[in-house]
């Protein structure tokens, strides 16, 4: 078989069929889709809305979890599906695996936030002058991995927002 614009021979596993017939894989100029490539400034956008959402996330969550103990897990599950939202919006509805990681690791993010923001809204001082923030992390990340259906929850609103991508 040969190519049917520069007419060299191909093999049949490098063949590429296309609407105007067989080429080889120089003629194609085989490329990703648009949507699909992402550059370094929509990475930027994309980190930006989802610091933004979990500061956000983490503040509804300590905030509105209090206040409504059974409406906690409904609530970290809309955060996956908007974190998932915000990112691709920011990202001009591009998908990818990096932006998937990116959402995923904004609910994250949040679930960890919840602990540390009403602590930094009561005692900032605190914040500031001592290394407060890396053990209130520890002890969330500790109270998480402690409670299996808070996991679940989790894995599922980290799914929820990686698959809006």
């Amino acid at each position: 078989m040969r190519c049917g614009r520069c007419e060299t021979p191909i093999c049949p596993s490098c063949l590429v069929m296309t609407p105007v017939g067989a080429r080889c894989p120089t003629c194609t100029r085989v490329r990703r889709h648009p949507a699909h490539e992402v550059g370094p400034f929509v990475y930027a956008r994309a980190i930006g809305a989802a610091v933004a959402l979990a500061l956000f996330g983490g503040y509804a969550l300590a905030l509105i979890g209090r206040l409504i103990p059974f409406g906690y897990f409904l609530l970290v599950m809309a955060l996956g599906y908007f974190a998932g939202e915000a990112v691709s919006r920011a990202a001009n509805r591009r998908s990818g695996r990096g932006l998937q990681v990116v959402a995923g690791a904004s609910v994250i993010l949040a679930i960890l936030c919840q602990q540390v923001i009403p602590f930094a809204l009561r005692a900032p001082a605190m914040l500031l002058y001592g290394s407060v923030v890396g053990p209130l992390f520890a002890a969330s990340a500790l109270a998480l991995i402690g409670n299996p259906l808070m996991l679940l929850v989790l894995a599922l609103a980290v799914w929820l927002a990686a698959s809006r991508l």
